[in-house]
């Protein structure tokens, strides 16, 4: 179902960057945040945030995949053609409104933090990397994630700015 996932993709993509955003900005309340990479850092931002997102966004994928199951079976008889709330209600009619939530949850929350936590990373490694060999005056010709470092540099001027008001 084209519906389902969009319900499940768009808000994992909103969910993960507002976490893996948020993670990194806190992130250099860490004891050891001095020592480690910064692509150490992403990634284990990047884990956390892809799990809870999985988490929050389990449900449409727990539906999309009934509904695609059903039409594999090619029983010709419509039941793979169900809406998508017509699906929802009857998983939770007969295997209660917890099952939205864990069907599936684990594979999916170790393919999906993974993935998302390596293509964050390596976005990120790649610009660093385009950066210093840019021939753009240092300036990547990509925009570049917010770093920790710099999530919290533009918290202390922000404060600062707001303190001299």
């Amino acid at each position: 179902g084209v519906v389902p996932t969009i319900m499940r993709d768009a808000p994992f993509s909103g969910v993960y960057l507002l976490c893996l955003t948020k993670i990194m900005a806190l992130s250099h309340l860490l004891p050891s945040f001095d020592v480690l990479p910064s692509s150490a850092v992403t990634f284990g931002a990047g884990l956390v945030a892809g799990t809870l997102a999985t988490v929050v966004t389990n449900p449409p994928d727990v539906v999309r995949t009934r509904m695609q199951v059903r039409d594999a079976g090619g029983s010709g008889d419509g039941a793979g053609n169900k809406r998508m709330r017509q699906v929802m209600r009857e998983i939770v009619r007969q295997e209660g409104v917890a099952a939205l939530f864990t069907l599936g949850l684990a594979p999916r929350v170790v393919k999906k933090s993974f993935q998302a936590a390596m293509t964050w990373t390596l976005y990120q490694h790649i610009t660093e990397v385009l950066t210093r060999a840019s021939s753009f005056g240092g300036r990547s010709p990509v925009p570049a994630p917010l770093s920790s470092a710099a999530a919290l540099e533009a918290q202390k001027s922000a404060a600062a700015l707001e303190a001299q008001k």
